[in-house]
């Protein structure tokens, strides 16, 4: 037996208040009419005055209703009335992993229910193999929605997965996480020429996912491992105006600088131009439009890296904004120069933007990085961690309510058999 609320415990001291009644109160007797009593002489027995307790019965049924509304208050629940489970949810590709094998059979004999950590949380044996990505915060939220006693989760922790508002980890439920191994991977093959192809490989650890680009000879393509499930592709032609007032024309020297780096280390192709703010009018469409003017752009339908430095305060360099009509648009919230471009990696941002890989799927997919071990909980100095739904109190509630129904009924009807 065990209270969600134990401060509205203190209501217990409300029972002092039908003691004091049934202390205070005295039934009127019955008169008995008799004959004159000058012939009745004086007792010398000693006269009971103490405070005597009347109406026991009453009194009893009248302190347990207090007391059940007390306990109703405060969130009774009784462990008798309640089934709870154990649930140990292993997270995709851990089921069969070695490290983890002892303890998943250790924990099955001693009665917990190994379920998948996805949506539904399926048992282990039922569950089907998903694409879908883990989100780990959501389900959590999802886990404490479940009547349990104990919850112990193995994880991946891959970064990708933290996604939203950080929660705190529940007393009842422990997270155990596994490093996993590095891994190096083709991520595309592109057509460089008739007798070359670019190689752009990755490579991802738990700490961080890197690539590199190397250039190989055509015949030299089935005879590097792990090409033959990777699509050579054509390069991608990237067309980029950069429209510019003169205030903005050191910007768009190291812009161009910028989007020249870019194109000798990606696989793709930047068809780049440059003109005026006053000669953009009319322009043909064009892949993206990078605008370094104060003054607005002329279009919304229109892939658009912006300036807006007295819009945005912010220490990132590049920022998305709200997109429309299905285009992406990006705000510059500094002045570009040397120092700029250096620190804030604008060649690196650059690509990531204007490069859209077609295997990104695919690359986050083998994405190895992991979220930190001290960066997955919420932990503010002062923060109480709640156990939210490891306590139903349905069950209690519903006995304690049919049980304040009963005596409440009992104790109107013996009072007012009894005129009290």
């Amino acid at each position: 037996m065990q209270f969600a609320n134990t401060i509205w415990l203190w209501g217990l001291a409300g029972l002092i208040i039908p003691i004091g009644i049934h202390l205070l109160s005295r039934k009127a007797g019955n008169v008995i009419r008799f004959g004159s009593v000058r012939h009745l002489s004086d007792t010398n027995t000693r006269q009971f005055k103490s405070i005597r307790l009347n109406e026991w019965v009453l009194l009893i049924l009248r302190s347990l209703v207090i007391t059940c509304l007390v306990f109703l208050i405060s969130g009774l629940h009784i462990d008798a009335f309640e089934k709870k489970s154990k649930w140990l949810l292993v997270d995709k590709g851990l089921a069969g992993d070695q490290e983890f094998a002892l303890l998943i059979d250790s924990l099955r004999n001693n009665g917990f229910e190994i379920r998948s950590l996805s949506p539904g949380f399926p048992l282990l044996g039922d569950s089907l193999i998903t694409d879908q990505k883990t989100d780990y915060w959501s389900l959590l939220e999802k886990v404490e929605m479940e009547p349990l006693e104990q919850a112990i989760v193995l994880s991946n922790n891959y970064i990708e997965g933290f996604k939203g508002k950080r929660t705190t980890l529940p007393d009842h439920i422990q997270w155990l996480s596994k490093d996993p191994d590095s891994r190096e991977y083709v991520a595309n093959l592109f057509e460089q020429s008739e007798d070359s192809i670019a190689i752009r490989f990755g490579r991802s650890s738990r700490r961080k996912t890197s690539f590199y680009t190397r250039k190989i000879g055509s015949q030299d393509v089935n005879m590097t491992p792990g090409l033959d499930s990777v699509t050579v592709e054509s390069p991608d032609t990237i067309s980029v105006v950069v429209v510019y007032d003169p205030a903005f024309v050191y910007d768009k020297n190291i812009l161009l600088a910028a989007l020249e780096a870019v194109q000798k280390k990606t696989p793709v192709i930047l068809s780049v131009e440059t003109v005026p703010t006053d000669r953009y009018a009319n322009r043909v469409r064009t892949a993206w439009v990078v605008w370094l003017s104060d003054k607005p752009f002329p279009t919304l339908d229109q892939n658009l890296i912006q300036v807006g430095l007295a819009d945005y305060a912010s220490e990132d360099l590049l920022i998305p904004t709200n997109n429309t009509h299905g285009t992406m648009k990006w705000r510059l919230t500094k002045r570009l120069n040397e120092e700029v471009a250096l620190q804030d990696h604008l060649a690196v941002q650059l690509a990531l933007i204007l490069s859209a890989t077609k295997d990104l799927d695919r690359i986050d997919e083998l994405d190895r990085r992991t979220l930190p071990e001290e960066l997955l909980w919420r932990k503010t100095p002062g923060d109480t961690i709640q156990v939210k739904a490891s306590v139903d109190t349905n069950s209690g509630e519903r006995l304690i309510s049919i049980a304040l129904l009963l005596i409440l009924l009992a104790e109107r009807l013996l009072a007012f058999k009894r005129d009290q």
